[in-house]
């Protein structure tokens, strides 16, 4: 006899039910149980926009996204302007990295809901995924104003500044997102990026070795502390982390480069030679590898080598304005080899 209940006949009060437990059953993770009662409710009421939405997204979880895709026309269809059922489809389209449909969906759901942070913050992702950043940021910042602790709003805004030149206001993003979700541990590796670029050593060790605390088998981060420690003239401590970026991650044509260039500042130039060969024949278009190599030839003594290593330098680098000098050593190792040879 409620009041709410007046203009439903019995049907459609079920089917209302089974849609919400449906959805309680969803956020707490039973999947099959909340799909079995938002089928219920289509059943009862066929005509109800905000259950083929909710169904949409249950396949989504699912991996279904044809029938997700289904649902979300389907709800669009029987209530054009349901915002949900955009926002749902452009999120669906961004996964599909459709992302300029994606684009069209969230500015229909904010057209329809202009006070939607999520829209916002999934518009400005998809606008940084196709480098505008400046909408990016714009976006970004709107869902900001919108829900001043969005944490997440935050870590992708500082990334957007990050790529467009603006290191300090990036810095600034990082750290507010930091101080509202503490356990984000990704921005500990952007910050220290950061860092580590504004020759912060000691800052971009101290964040990425929290990033490894918690995640210890990136081999990407142990990359970056072993730069930083190489900015800092830690040669040793470089070399034990290229060795761990290795160990996990054991074909890394520019890792091997670099620890091939550590090793030689350490002087084992043989070790250093085993490491250009294995970058090389990992990625055998990288002129500075050549180069390099030619440079522990000839600290090896073997000048013809270092000498084929310098023509293939000059062939892949042509413009390199230290050309003259390589040519330079060209020519002296061409008049060694000319007086050695009977």
């Amino acid at each position: 006899n409620g009041c709410y209940l007046k203009n439903l006949n019995s049907d459609e009060v079920i089917a209302d039910i089974y849609l919400n437990r449906s959805i309680i059953k969803k956020n707490g993770g039973d999947i099959a149980a909340a799909l079995k009662d938002v089928n219920h409710a289509i059943e009862l009421h066929g005509n109800d926009a905000v259950a083929f939405c909710n169904r949409g997204v249950i396949y989504e979880k699912m991996q279904d996204s044809d029938r997700a895709m289904h649902d979300y026309n389907k709800a669009i269809e029987l209530n054009p302007d349901y915002a949900p059922a955009y926002h749902n489809r452009g999120t669906l389209y961004a996964a599909m990295e459709i992302i300029d449909k994606a684009i069209m969906d969230y500015s229909k759901a904010l057209a329809l809901n202009p006070n939607s942070a999520l829209s916002y913050y999934n518009r400005g992702i998809a606008f940084k995924i196709i480098n505008r950043t400046d909408l990016s940021i714009k976006d970004l910042s709107k869902a900001i104003s919108l829900e001043p602790k969005f944490a997440p709003a935050y870590a992708h805004r500082g990334l957007a500044y990050a790529e467009s030149g603006e290191p300090e206001k990036a810095l600034s993003d990082f750290d507010k997102a930091l101080e509202l979700d503490p356990n984000n541990t990704e921005i500990y590796m952007k910050r220290s990026i950061l860092h580590a670029d504004a020759q912060r050593f000691d800052d971009a060790i101290k964040d990425i070795t929290t990033f490894i605390k918690f995640t210890p088998k990136t081999a990407f981060a142990y990359y970056i502390r072993a730069k930083a420690h190489r900015g800092k003239g830690e040669i040793e401590k470089a070399l034990e982390d290229y060795n761990k970026a290795l160990e996990l991650r054991p074909r890394l044509a520019g890792v091997y480069f670099e620890r091939g260039q550590i090793k030689n500042l350490l002087s084992r130039h043989d070790k250093a030679l085993a490491d250009f060969n294995t970058s090389l024949e990992l990625f055998p278009y990288n002129p500075f590898a050549y180069l390099h190599r030619g440079n522990t030839f000839k600290k090896l003594g073997k000048n013809k080598n270092a000498l084929d290593d310098y023509l293939t330098y000059l062939k892949l680098n042509p413009g390199d304005p230290d050309a003259e000098e390589i040519k330079n050593e060209i020519e002296n190792i061409r008049n060694s080899l000319s007086k050695t040879t009977p």
